[in-house]
């Protein structure tokens, strides 16, 4: 009974925000003092910044494969992990360019450049180049998205100012749409593929049944609760099972329990005889595991972007609408594949290149 009173007087709220206030504040200096202390112990340090700290397993592919393109192509930096959560307060404390600055720092790559994602992402971007001048910085293979209104006008408009006024910034776009859209506004656009189509991921083989059924929930759904119940009606009327899936699950994924988690993913597909989906990363998780894939485009212009990096891929099938998926003749679900991925390797041979130039003039930077 007290504490349902306490709850209701007026300075309940206050002391609320204030206790969050205290636990976000004392949370920031935690992390703060884990990274002081990386710092300290690397004579050669490489900030690998915005990571993910959630449950999207498309996200946390990615950090997995740029830490191994890096650790092969740079064995003698150390690299530094920031999440993108401490991004996020640091725009409250700004404190975490006192470490960086002048130290090369790498932004993780995904699908969040632009509107879609302005508060988690794109702010934080903008506030890494604003407060890190002295760094030679590149954003990894990302997707560039602002809407086509006044409002994304805006906000491109914000963003190529903060971007193009870097002296040193590199931005790597992973898909041709991204970088014919925006190779006039921006400086410096290099197209690389989405970095995890450059892991190999069709071992252990598994025996394939059933159909996975993994749709967004998010902000980029495309599809009504109508035509998710006459698309899971159809596939099980096709498909000894539906399993339903997702990209993202729930809890916390850090450095230490990104990989088992994604891989357990992994696995789900290598078992599926076939996988229709919405999600960029479950497509590319197909093409990295020879899985055969019915994809729908989503909101954004990425999976279509990304697609034509695995388009000689015949078990990847595009479609433009959920309507097409009834279309689809799946008895190319039937045959056995490979993934062929090599012709690939030579962008992300190029993106290194490019990283070391940019390593490269910090080493010039702090030997000056």
């Amino acid at each position: 009974m007290r504490k349902d009173i306490l709850k209701k007087m007026p300075f309940a709220k206050t002391a609320g925000r204030v206790y969050r206030a205290y636990q976000t504040r004392k949370s920031y200096e935690t992390e703060f003092r884990r990274i002081q202390g990386c710092l300290a112990a690397a004579p050669n340090p490489l900030f690998l910044e915005m990571l993910p700290l959630g449950g999207n397993l498309g996200d946390q592919a990615i950090a997995i494969a740029e830490i191994q393109l890096l650790q092969s192509a740079f064995p003698e930096y150390q690299i530094i992990e920031i999440y993108n959560s401490f991004n996020c307060q640091d725009r409250t404390f700004n404190k975490l360019s006192a470490l960086t600055n002048g130290h090369p720092i790498l932004l993780t790559g995904g699908g969040n450049l632009g509107t879609l994602w302005l508060e988690d992402t794109e702010y934080n971007v903008r506030h890494i180049l604003k407060e890190n001048p002295d760094s030679p910085i590149g954003i990894l293979p990302n997707t560039i998205y602002y809407e086509q209104d006044a409002f994304g006008a805006a906000e491109l408009k914000k963003s190529s100012e903060i971007y193009n006024g870097h002296k040193n910034l590199k931005v790597f776009v992973r898909e041709k749409v991204s970088f014919d859209m925006y190779g006039d506004v921006f400086k410096n656009l290099i197209l690389i593929p989405d970095v995890v189509m450059s892991l190999q991921k069709e071992e252990p083989t598994e025996v394939r049944s059933g159909c996975v059924l993994c749709l967004r929930k998010d902000t980029e759904k495309t599809m009504t609760e109508a035509q998710d119940e006459a698309l899971t009606e159809f596939l099980e009327s096709r498909f000894s099972s539906v399993e339903r899936s997702d990209m993202v699950i729930p809890g916390v994924l850090d450095a230490q329990t990104r990989e088992a988690a994604v891989e357990e993913k992994l696995s789900q597909f290598r078992k599926a005889k076939v996988v229709v989906t919405d999600r960029l990363h479950a497509m590319i998780f197909c093409a990295i595991t020879a899985t055969p894939c019915v994809v729908v485009k989503s909101k954004s212009h990425k999976i279509q972007g990304c697609y034509a990096w695995i388009k000689n891929n015949p078990y990847i099938h595009m479609t433009s609408s959920f309507d097409e998926v009834f279309q689809v003749d799946f008895s190319f679900a039937d045959e056995k594949y490979h993934y062929s991925g090599n012709d690939l390797q030579l962008y992300y041979a190029h993106m290194m290149q490019e990283i070391g130039g940019l390593l490269k003039k910090e080493g010039g930077m702090r030997n000056a």
